[in-house]
C-alpha cells in the first residue's frame, strides 16, 4: 500500500512538476528521496543491505557535504542498482533530478573504505533530512 501511494506522490510530481518552481520540484523529489531510502531500509532483503558500498560517511557531517554525498550517491548507485533494487532506477531517477539543478561537481572516487548499504541508505536519508530541514528554516527566516 505504501509503494502504492508512492508511486502515485511520484506521478503527480511529474504532472505538476511544469507548473511547480524550481525549489518546489527539488523539494518534492528530496522528500520522495527520503521516503524511498527509509522504505529500502526496511523493505530490502538483508542479504541485499550487507551488499558494500563505497563509504561516503565523510560528507554527512554538514549540508553542504551533504549536498556533494547526493552526486557521488548518485554515481555509486548508478553503477549497483541494477544488481540490488526491484523498482529499477527509482532512487538513482529521483538523485538525478534533484541534482541536476544543482550542477554537481566531479564525482571524488579516492575513498577506498567500504559500507554496507544499508548504512549508505541511512546516510543518505540523514542528508536528505538535514538538507530538507536547512531549506525550510531558510524559507521561514
Amino acid at each position: 500500500m505504501k509503494t502504492v501511494i508512492f508511486l502515485l506522490s511520484v506521478s503527480m510530481v511529474l504532472v505538476d512538476s511544469a507548473t511547480l518552481s524550481p525549489d518546489k520540484v527539488m523539494r518534492l523529489n528530496l522528500e520522495n528521496i527520503i521516503y524511498l531510502t527509509d522504505n529500502r531500509i526496511k523493505n530490502l532483503d538483508e542479504g541485499i543491505l550487507k551488499t558494500l558500498l563505497k563509504d561516503l560517511t565523510h560528507l554527512t557531517e554538514t549540508t553542504i557535504k551533504c549536498k556533494d554525498f547526493f552526486c557521488e550517491a548518485q554515481a555509486i548507485l548508478e553503477s549497483v542498482e541494477n544488481a540490488l533494487f526491484e523498482e529499477r532506477g527509482e532512487l538513482v531517477r529521483l538523485l538525478k533530478q534533484y541534482n541536476n539543478h544543482r550542477k554537481c561537481s566531479a564525482v571524488n572516487q579516492s575513498q577506498d573504505n567500504q559500507v554496507e548499504l544499508k548504512k549508505f541508505l541511512h546516510d543518505l536519508n540523514a542528508c536528505g533530512k538535514k538538507i530538507n530541514f536547512n531549506q525550510i528554516g531558510s524559507h521561514h527566516a
